[in-house]
């Protein structure tokens, strides 16, 4: 019988790469931004600039590209970033039952990075890689979207997990969603939540 598929989220989901994204942002325009800055964060990364940097003017996508081909492209960023608590015991669980597809917001130059740490701590496990984003050159970023790839998935689709309210809103009304909220930020959005990697495990074993 054909495994139901299990769509799951990257970053802050399966690995806590946020606090080295923070180091990396610091590091490179020489500020001092914090984690909490950053957290449920609605404007932006050059927002976040503009508040540390007298006089700074670049746009959103001047700052993205420099995150994409500095921080989401280098794997010695990534080498010490460590997966959420449980992760790897309850994917490599999930993967004898399901067939597990990573959806993730970040681009596709950068898909090698999440691979590599795929490989190193769920080996074998994750079926396929799903980035949304992509740059085109005198286009810009182009946008293939987490829903239109789960609705046009071949056989049963039977969750999709992350930890972005607004991933969820997206696509709850096609496949059973789930949020991710270990920190308990969003108690009141009125979405099935899960708080620890035990807890979907519980849920889906």
């Amino acid at each position: 019988m054909k495994k139901k598929n299990l769509f799951i989220d990257f970053d802050g989901m399966k690995f806590d790469t946020l606090p080295v994204q923070v180091s990396y942002i610091n590091s490179h325009y020489g500020i001092n931004t914090s984690l909490s800055e950053y957290i449920n964060n609605g404007d932006g990364l050059d927002s976040i600039l503009k508040k540390h940097i007298p006089n700074f003017n670049l746009s959103w996508e001047e700052c993205y590209i420099n995150i994409v081909d500095n921080f989401h492209a280098s794997i010695n960023w990534h080498e010490n970033i460590p997966p959420m608590q449980d992760m790897c015991e309850v994917i490599m669980l999930l993967a004898k039952k399901y067939t597990l597809y990573t959806v993730t917001a970040r681009p596709k130059s950068g898909k090698n990075v999440v691979r590599y740490l795929l490989d190193k701590h769920v080996p074998d496990c994750i079926s396929g890689i799903h980035c949304v984003w992509d740059y085109v050159e005198g286009v810009g970023f182009v946008e293939s979207s987490k829903k239109n790839f789960i609705q046009n998935m071949e056989g049963e689709n039977i969750a999709f997990l992350d930890d972005s309210p607004n991933e969820i809103r997206k696509i709850q009304n096609i496949i059973p969603s789930y949020l991710f909220d270990p920190m308990d930020l969003h108690a009141n959005e009125g979405m099935n939540r899960v708080s620890t990697w035990m807890q979907i495990g519980e849920t889906f074993l």
